[in-house]
């Protein structure tokens, strides 16, 4: 049977008429309508981890004298009527369509022109909108800060004593502010202390105090109280502005606070969160309810769209401050969720650390839900603080040790450890210039970490003076 140009053509790109001939030119509208009608056979393998347009061109190139090993075409290539009609076209049963296989696989019969397995997983692309890349990609090249080497300190630079400190699970007594100003709450006062001037004041609450929080400025330093009392105080002029009585609403203790811009939110000891605004009278103007127990850290996204809380119930929440609904919740840990931290050079993923009974870290994209990684610590996680300076997470412990961890991010490979503290580190706060973190123990001491310095790179050392833990007195 006589086969003309264009159905070779057909059959090497992959194409397969069941009838031979449907009367008229091959791609016209006549020819396409009676293929439809002739229910026109077509696999198309994926081409795309080859090249198909080079291949092709070669395949059909004219023989070269070097492609062929006798020099001459055999009977069937001279008979064929193939070859006879169209000399640059080769039938698969020819030798010289053959040999030509060979040239383009270089001779490895386990090379393959098209390739019919599925895309691999490495290849697939993540889960979650093109925005969400966009962004990402965006982030990596404004948010993110450059890696260089360097060595942690072996001792604290300095070591305030602070007497009474206590534990509890659901207090959060430590921050530190953007005018580099250290809030440090001990019984019912609170202690602020000026890292540049080492000057500090004594602020009397007239209650024992459960959380601490300064304002984006740091010029409002908001207390909350067991008592279910939240206090605005002026640290400059230590005097108290505006208070918040939720005693009338049983809330309990006020164990955090966390700032927006305009606003703050505190969680109490109900499971309750309420939303409070400094420039209206009303304690609270709105609340958050999802919890079933008291709720143990509330931290706002950096684009105060978002607010993250922790619970004694082992809940993760992500909450939409503009709906002011629950836009994730996570139940992944088995214990208390104390420690939450939102990521500073990725704002879509949040860090969350586990109880006693957990002791995991993980990571998450709060757009899709989904875990990005984990990492068990071996005890119990109390707080945990993103670098600024570097990619990666610092987190204190207690339990089974009392040390001051560092993970890499994103894959939470532990790289040091810095160790001090003789009995559980409680609080985390990080230095307005990402370069001291300060953390306080059980042990009633505050240490403070010179986890950066252009000066310390690697293959250098501190002077022994320096290095050495300074006691510059106490704040009794």
């Amino acid at each position: 049977m006589a086969t003309d140009e264009h159905s070779i053509q057909y059959s090497i790109l992959g194409h397969r008429p069941r009838s031979a001939s449907l009367g008229s030119r091959p791609g016209s509208r006549t020819w396409l309508k009676k293929a439809r009608g002739n229910a026109l056979d077509r696999f198309i393998p994926r081409r795309l981890s080859v090249g198909r347009a080079s291949e092709h061109l070669m395949l059909l190139s004219p023989t070269r004298e070097s492609d062929t090993s006798q020099g001459s075409l055999s009977a069937c290539d001279r008979d064929s009527p193939i070859f006879s009609s169209s000399p640059n076209l080769f039938s698969p049963g020819c030798s010289a369509y053959q040999r030509k296989m060979k040239l383009l696989t270089k001779g490895d019969s386990e090379r393959k022109m098209l390739v019919f397995s599925p895309q691999r997983q490495n290849q697939a692309r993540r889960k979650g909108s093109l925005l969400d890349d966009v962004y990402q990609r965006f982030e990596d090249l404004h948010f993110s800060p450059k890696s260089t080497n360097r060595n942690l300190p072996t001792s604290p630079e300095r070591i305030l004593d602070m007497p009474n400190v206590r534990d509890n699970n659901s207090t959060n007594t430590l921050d530190w502010g953007s005018t580099n100003t250290i809030a440090i709450s001990m019984e019912s006062n609170v202690f602020c202390w000026n890292a540049e001037t080492e000057k500090h004041s004594q602020l009397r609450a007239g209650g024992k105090v459960a959380s601490l929080a300064w304002d984006h400025e740091g010029a409002i330093l908001a207390v909350g109280l067991k008592t279910g009392r939240i206090q605005l105080w002026n640290a400059q002029q230590e005097k108290i502005v505006q208070e918040f009585d939720l005693r009338p609403n049983r809330v309990g203790r006020i164990g955090t606070l966390s700032w927006a811009k305009k606003y703050f939110c505190s969680g109490s000891q109900s499971g309750v969160i309420h939303i409070h605004d400094p420039r209206v009278a009303e304690s609270s103007v709105g609340r958050l309810k999802s919890h079933t127990m008291e709720v143990s850290t509330v931290k706002f996204a950096s684009d105060q769209q978002h607010l993250a809380s922790g619970g004694l119930d082992a809940i993760l929440n992500v909450w939409n401050m503009h709906e002011r609904k629950v836009y994730k919740e996570i139940r992944a840990h088995s214990s208390k969720v104390k420690a939450v931290a939102w990521c500073p050079y990725r704002r879509s993923v949040l860090s969350s650390g586990g109880g006693g009974d957990d002791r995991y870290i993980r990571l998450w994209n709060i757009n899709s839900g989904m875990k990005l990684a984990e990492m068990n610590t071996g005890a119990q996680i109390c707080s945990m603080v993103w670098g600024t300076q570097e990619q990666e997470l610092f987190t204190s412990h207690g339990g089974t040790h009392s040390d001051i961890l560092l993970w890499k991010y994103p894959s939470l490979e532990h790289s040091a450890t810095l160790q001090f503290h003789a009995e559980k580190v409680l609080h985390l706060a990080l230095s307005p210039d990402g370069k001291t973190l300060a953390s306080v123990g059980l042990d009633e001491t505050m240490c403070l970490w010179k986890v950066w310095d252009k000066r310390l790179k690697s293959g250098s050392r501190r002077s022994t003076s320096s290095s050495s833990p300074v006691m510059i007195g106490n704040l009794r």
